[in-house]
């Protein structure tokens, strides 16, 4: 089979748009930089050749007149187009986790959407010209230049541009969006797994009047829980939008490290944007950890404390529950205006 896309510079759309195809058929020869009376001779065209026909593998979005977008207005690339028509075949063949509860239909279709949310549909904002202009401006208020996955894949880029140079910078590119591709998938699958754990404690605790959640495990909920409190659909969700209030303020749940496990207490963040926790840790726990933890938190079992204090660990659930009632009781929900924590990533922590 021969997979035809453009010469000359690449770009996150086309390398992984060919990671895709690559992944799909691993037989397949890229063929870059074809004469377009050349074009004819490959099976599946991508990037190029200004048509968009999926019944005969063309897949180009630089033509006259093309006006193909989401129901948010982001265009489409090569890669989202590609996605639109191949995308459940790659879910189908590379997915990992069983679909538990749910039917595999409706898995893979919640991971199609998933995967284009995380990944995709990213690649195609950027491709049209959809810079996250917002969070280059915050970085540079800080004097920092961001570093995202557009620059990673800029990186291969030779210092020459003889098509020599970049069909061989291209072809590591493209290996490194296979892997890319493959690893969002499963991350993906956590999150659409976790989400039905998360939404049952969140009805329960909703109906106890409880401001935490218990999860058996360091499941990724963070994304969930914002989800809803930005209006969004997050999958398979158990309430109803309008029936949820950003009211929880902690998760405890219980993490193996080092042959053993420990209990996390861990506060949640106002929103995506903003690390200031919804209500923090006592202040006097911070970067403290093991005897000195455990004499001016009260709680004899009390391992850890990060210094932002947004994450606590216990030896046991009854002491990380004690530390829990402590935080709760220690002070009010700390507002829009509370003091601007340093910067961290708790995802990085767990």
């Amino acid at each position: 089979m021969l997979i035809a896309v453009h010469g000359g510079p690449f770009h996150a759309d086309d390398c992984f748009s060919c990671a895709l195809l690559t992944l799909l058929h691993p037989e397949a020869e890229l063929a870059r930089g074809l004469p377009e009376t050349e074009l004819a001779t490959a099976e599946i065209v991508v990037d190029t050749g200004l048509v968009y026909d999926p019944d005969h593998h063309r897949f180009d979005h630089h033509q006259r007149g093309f006006a193909e977008s989401r129901s948010n207005g982001v265009p489409f690339s090569a890669f989202g187009l590609l996605w639109r028509h191949r995308g459940a075949d790659f879910v189908t063949r590379f997915r990992r986790l069983p679909a538990g509860v749910l039917s595999t239909e409706a898995f893979e279709s919640e991971l199609m959407r998933a995967v284009d949310k995380r990944l995709v549909e990213p690649v195609d904002a950027v491709d049209n010209g959809w810079f996250y202009i917002g969070v280059r401006k915050a970085y540079q208020g800080h004097g920092l230049v961001p570093y995202d996955l557009f620059d990673v894949l800029d990186a291969f880029r030779p210092i020459d541009d003889s098509e020599v140079a970049l069909s061989w910078a291209f072809s590591k590119a493209v290996a490194l969006c296979r892997e890319i591709l493959l690893g969002t998938l499963l991350r993906c699958e956590r999150e659409v797994l976790a989400s039905q754990v998360v939404a049952g404690e969140l009805g329960r605790a909703r109906a106890e009047g409880r401001l935490y959640l218990e999860l058996p495990g360091s499941l990724p909920f963070r994304e969930y829980l914002l989800d809803l409190e930005e209006g969004l659909t997050p999958p398979f969700s158990t309430l109803e939008l309008a029936e949820y209030s950003p009211s929880v303020l902690f998760v405890l749940y219980p993490k193996a490290r080092e042959g053993k496990t420990q209990w996390y207490v861990e506060a949640l963040p106002h929103s995506r944007e903003r690390f200031e926790n919804r209500r923090s840790l006592p202040e006097p726990w911070g970067g403290r950890s093991g005897e000195e933890l455990a004499k001016v938190s009260g709680v004899a079992g009390a391992a850890f404390c990060h210094r932002n204090l947004f994450l606590c660990a216990a030896r046991t659930r009854e002491d990380a529950l004690a530390l829990l009632g402590k935080a709760l009781g220690s002070r009010t929900v700390e507002g829009p205006q509370a003091r601007r924590k340093e910067g961290y990533d708790s995802s990085t922590m767990l």
